[in-house]
């Protein structure tokens, strides 16, 4: 059951509250966990009530280093082929950059414009020149567009290229492992398989810490499920300007 709202406020969260109310609202999302930083939460208060509850939250977090859609985005500060230190692009992007990393809304007040709502007022108030953010509901939910954002095409990243690469040279596709089940099967008929599977988790941070054991096929079964259906719904990404 749906709830409609008309009458809701966005504040901002205070910083010593932030980490409480993402984590209220984090088994409502579809990724796990909290992001890593948390630049400013605002949230999304229903006000049709004596004691007004919150029903959204809107997570801004730092930018992650690495980030290949920003040459297109932004081509006049982050030229692929600038020569940069590690240090002065994360001083350049600190400055200019702030990711939005979540936007989540309890069930019962989604669809009737909260989430928009919280985008839109961060927009009109944002702590960098630049926003961006990255969205695996981005084909299915207008929620970016719909708030003045415009989508940049994403490239493959180095890991994910690689192993397209070794799947492509087994002919094998990603969609075929989206099953757990098979993608055991597939690490039983070709155990070099596994080592393309742990190439791609030691080449990020986010998967680094996941690495098993080279003789755990249950757990690079599931890298393989986790990297095929990043492979098969990459996220759109969407900047201002």
């Amino acid at each position: 059951m749906t709830t409609t709202v008309t009458n809701f406020e966005v504040r901002r969260i205070d910083n010593a509250a932030q980490a409480d109310l993402l984590a209220s609202f984090a088994p409502l999302h579809y990724r796990a966990g909290t992001p890593a930083t948390f630049a400013q939460v605002l949230g999304a208060f229903d006000a049709t009530t004596n004691h007004p509850r919150c029903v959204g939250v809107l997570c801004v977090s730092r930018p992650t280093l690495n980030g290949p859609w920003r040459a297109r985005a932004w081509p006049d500060l982050f030229a692929a082929d600038a020569p940069r230190s590690p240090r002065e692009l994360a001083r350049t992007l600190n400055f200019y950059v702030r990711t939005i990393s979540r936007v989540i809304v309890h069930p019962s007040f989604r669809g009737v414009g909260v989430a928009s709502q919280l985008v839109r007022t961060y927009l009109d108030f944002p702590l960098t020149p630049l926003t961006e953010s990255l969205s695996a509901m981005g084909r299915i939910s207008p929620l970016f567009q719909r708030s003045g954002m415009r989508e940049v095409v994403c490239p493959p990243s180095r890991r994910d290229r690689r192993l397209l690469l070794a799947l492509h040279t087994r002919q094998l596709r990603p969609l075929e492992f989206v099953s757990l089940n098979a993608a055991t099967l597939a690490l039983r008929a070709d155990p070099s398989l596994a080592h393309e599977v742990l190439t791609w988790t030691r080449a990020s941070r986010s998967t680094r810490g996941r690495e098993p054991d080279a003789g755990n096929q249950d757990a690079i079964a599931k890298l393989l499920v986790l990297a095929s259906a990043g492979l098969v719904a990459r996220p759109l990404v969407f900047v201002t300007p």
